[in-house]
Parts: structure tokens; C-alpha cells; sequence
């Protein structure tokens, strides 16, 4: 017996699939928070979004704190990218500087919620977590892009030093 099965559709596991609608959840969130803030963003309108139900909602996250998180990591991410992306220190900033500078939105939902965590210690601490680790990676870049810089001028100007050097040699 012969089974065709090129026409065939590969199912998605159950791991696959809670992947899947997590995603689609997070993705559906970031507009919806950069749409209405935090406050005014319901589990409702953004499982709506996504194409679920509230219940898909909070079985992915405990609430809509933590899919907020979830948001925010996609976030960093997308920063990191920017920050791993070569280029000389000054594209870099510009670069960061105008994500910043474009995505009003999320920056407002952003404060929204850094206010709303202050008044949760556990949040807080999320947040406090997150925004170290974010301290650490742009430090780790500038400590990097200066020891380039450092090594591009000390480089210049031993090739300065030899130019000199050279023509002093050859006017005796």
C-alpha cells in the first residue's frame, strides 16, 4: 500500500504550538500596550488580538504583568540586535537613539509600567533585574568600542610617528 504524503501537513506538537500562541500573544501585546499603556490594555482586547481566548491569555502568563515582561524582553532583544550589528560607535548611537526617539509609544507604556512596578517589590525586582543586565550589556560595548577606538588612535599615531620618522630621514 502506497501513502501519499507530500499533500500532507505536519502537525504541530503541543510544545510547538503553546510556542506558537505564545508568540502570537506577545506580538498582539506590544501593539496593544503601545496602542492604550499599560493600564488601559485588557487581557480581552489583546487575546482578542492574538486570535485566542482571555483563558489562552493566562495559561501562557500568570497576568498581564508578566506578559508585559514578556513584551519587554522582546524589547531588549531587539536592542541587542541593534547593539551587535557592526558599526562605528557614533552609527551605533544614532541608530539607538532613533529607535528611541521613533517608538514614543512603547517608551510611554514603558514608564506607565516602571511606575506601576515600583509599588510591587517582586515586580520591582523583575524590573530591577532586567534593567541591570541591560546596564551590563551596553557597558560591555562601550568598554569594547573604546579599547577599538584606543588601539585605531594609538595605531594612527604610531603611523603618524613613522610619516614623521620617514621624512626626517630623508632630508638628511
Amino acid at each position: 500500500m502506497y501513502l501519499n504524503t507530500t499533500c500532507m501537513s505536519s502537525r504541530l506538537t503541543r510544545r510547538e504550538s503553546q510556542a506558537r500562541t505564545r508568540q502570537r500573544l506577545v506580538a498582539a501585546a506590544s501593539v496593544i500596550f503601545r496602542e492604550h499603556g499599560f493600564y488601559r490594555a485588557s487581557a480581552e482586547t489583546i487575546a482578542a488580538r492574538a486570535g485566542y481566548t482571555r483563558g489562552a491569555l493566562y495559561a501562557n502568563f500568570a497576568d498581564k504583568e508578566h506578559l508585559f515582561l514578556a513584551v519587554l524582553d522582546e524589547e531588549i532583544n531587539e536592542r541587542y540586535r541593534i547593539l551587535d550589528t557592526p558599526a562605528s560607535p557614533a552609527e551605533l548611537a544614532e541608530r539607538y537613539c532613533q529607535l528611541l526617539d521613533e517608538d514614543r509609544d512603547w517608551t510611554l507604556a514603558l514608564l506607565e509600567f516602571s511606575v506601576h512596578a515600583a509599588r510591587r517589590p517582586a515586580l520591582a525586582g523583575e524590573l530591577r533585574t532586567r534593567n541591570a543586565e541591560i546596564r551590563a550589556v551596553v557597558s560591555g560595548h562601550i568598554q569594547s568600542m573604546s579599547t577599538e577606538i584606543s588601539e585605531s588612535a594609538a595605531s594612527s599615531r604610531s603611523r603618524s610617528e613613522e610619516r614623521r620618522v620617514g621624512k626626517e630621514c630623508r632630508s638628511r
